[in-house]
């Protein structure tokens, strides 16, 4: 099991389904879209801070999540206002607590959207930005409720393609991450560690110190006593697991909770998305709430270079004679020219390129299948996203070991904690989350699960730095030795279940591999999008979740701190496999 966190809303339009979102993302996107000064910054990041004592109330129009005052803690009733009272920031931040804890305590009131900003952002009516939690499909325009879409793909119809497109988008990831990270530091923020106990209730308690915004909720449940989930948030630190005495600590860039790639269906065709939280864009002055149009205008303005930064690196990197740049964005847009066919994707094109003899004309080439035209002599007309992708991923075929990219995986069962469960079936005789259909997939709940998808295989490969591609956001990869596994990455590894308390969502893991393939599989065209039930490509056998649902019962058996036979139990599964 992976401990990630705490849910962060149910979307009671559907009988209560829970949303595969968790609090403290909801809470930094909040407070992006305030980030135009210290107030309204910190009032976002504190706005549901009793969200995770879980305070559901059965009410004649249905159950309500209290959050704000009159929260139960430990049989006493608290408030938002006093938790707030205790917190102190330094007089150069210019935090004003006065207002900062108006803004929090009124953010739901009737008619508070007008005049509160936390709430102008969360209001449907107005910015609807945590829509992105509910739907993947929102009613209003990515455009309209906080979002700058980054690039738009469309007609996508070959695996290099895609491949291309999900390069882009962890490039966009770095980059805008670096520049999250300088609004916040601007703001006097430089790091957020959020801490969950697991065990007794108590009140959130809330620290700020050199840069650094702590926070810690204490949840109450008797199954997962003991247990510790630390969260570290900033612009120098990338998505990674670590175990640690108690539990896990998992650290995440700003990005991995601000930009995202999604489908979407906005015609007859289906397209992906880039998008990414505007910053700033909700301001609040003399009791008035509006976006400002400057500050977003310049922030897209940022996107569409760092765009284009992201192109020439993956260019340069791979030392192609053609330079494409646009024509790179111009073709995922689906703008195709040319009077010759692509021999790859059939696209229009209006050049060849010259072939390598170690590549489509070895005698070791067997996938023909990803080929609709044929290749004459040295020569053969190619797109420029088929050939991008070709070279790239020759490159990692040639040097490997593997590379490794991360897609959202695929809830495939939800089940609710025990003690959730008799707590509120003994009060109430039914629960305020229904997850007869499962979670609800939304934009953010995609992205939650691409990290989920991200930490199964950090559970399974450990990173080398000997790459043949420069570029901070491509990663080779090994299968982890027997010595590098702990009870934390295969007991997840086997489970793949993630813990969102209350909820434990088993996932399909989903990933973009591009390897050399082994001695016995003689691929040349290797970069595979991994779907089904298949999880990892093995060189004697390929491993499927069925055959890790196999190994559950002998994981039982097995004493959490017997760590020496489950790394035996390791060491079977990656011999067996052929794992490399």
């Amino acid at each position: 099991m992976l401990p990630l966190g705490i849910i962060a809303r149910t979307q009671e339009y559907f009988g209560g389904i829970p949303v595969a979102a968790e609090i403290t993302h909801h809470q930094i996107i909040v407070a992006t879209a305030l980030a135009t000064d210290a107030t309204l910054f910190y009032a976002g990041l504190l706005h549901d801070i009793l969200k995770p004592a879980l305070n559901f109330e059965k009410t004649p129009k249905g159950w309500r999540w209290k959050h704000l005052y009159d929260v139960k803690v430990n049989g006493k009733k608290v408030s938002v206002k006093d938790i707030l009272r205790g917190v102190s920031f330094p007089y150069s931040l210019n935090v004003d607590m006065d207002e900062l804890i108006d803004l929090v305590i009124s953010h739901h009131d009737r008619g508070a959207d007008e005049v509160n900003p936390i709430s102008y952002v969360e209001s449907r009516r107005k910015l609807g930005l945590p829509l992105i939690e509910a739907t993947l499909l929102p009613s209003k325009d990515f455009n309209k409720i906080g979002l700058h879409v980054c690039l738009e793909a469309v007609g996508l119809n070959h695996p290099y393609h895609y491949f291309v497109l999900t390069l882009i988008y962890y490039g966009l990831k770095h980059y805008l991450n670096k520049l999250y990270g300088e609004i916040f530091r601007s703001l006097g923020l430089q790091r957020l560690v959020v801490d969950y106990h697991f065990g007794d209730a108590d009140i959130p308690r809330i620290d700020y110190k050199d840069g650094v915004l702590s926070i810690s909720y204490f949840v109450s449940s008797n199954e997962f006593r003991g247990l510790h989930i630390r969260h570290e948030y900033s612009d120098d630190i990338e998505f990674n697991i670590i175990k640690t005495n108690s539990g896990a600590a998992l650290s995440f860039g700003w990005s991995d909770v601000l930009v995202y790639m999604v489908p979407y269906t906005g015609s007859s065709e289906v397209s992906y998305r880039i998008a990414c939280v505007i910053p700033g864009l909700v301001k609040y002055k003399n009791e008035k709430v509006e976006e400002d149009v400057r500050v977003k205008e310049e922030f897209e303005a940022k996107v569409s270079e760092v765009l284009v930064e992201v192109i020439n690196d993956l260019e340069s990197n791979i030392d192609l004679k053609e330079n494409y740049r646009q024509l790179i964005i111009d073709y995922l847009r689906g703008n195709e020219k040319g009077d010759y066919s692509c021999l790859f994707c059939g696209k229009k094109t209006d050049r060849k390129v010259k072939l390598s003899r170690s590549g489509l004309l070895s005698e070791k080439f067997t996938d023909y299948h990803r080929i609709r035209g044929s290749a004459e002599g040295l020569e053969a007309s190619i797109c420029p996203l088929c050939h991008v992708g070709f070279v790239l991923e020759e490159k990692f075929r040639r040097q490997g070991p593997s590379f490794t990219i991360p897609l959202a995986g695929e809830p495939i069962d939800v089940n609710v904690s025990k003690d959730f469960v008799e707590s509120f079936m003994s009060s109430y005789g039914q629960l305020p989350i229904n997850i007869e259909e499962g979670v609800i997939l939304s934009v953010l709940g995609h992205s939650t699960l691409q990290l989920a998808s991200n930490a199964w295989y950090i559970s399974l490969l450990k990173e080398i730095e000997s790459r043949p591609i420069s570029l901070p956001w491509i990663k080779a990869y090994v299968v982890r030795a027997q010595r590098d596994i702990n009870d934390l990455y295969f007991r997840f590894f086997i489970s793949r279940e993630v813990l969102l308390y209350p909820l434990l969502v088993k996932i399909r893991p989903r990933a973009i591999i591009s390897s050399y393939g082994g001695r016995n599989k003689k691929f040349v065209l290797n970069t595979d999008l991994l779907e089904g039930h298949l999880l990892w490509k093995g060189e004697e056998h390929d491993l499927t979740e069925e055959q890790l649902d196999a190994l559950r019962p002998i994981l039982r058996e097995i004493d959490k701190s017997n760590i020496g036979e489950l790394r035996k139990l390791y060491s079977r599964v990656v011999g067996l496999y052929g794992l490399r």
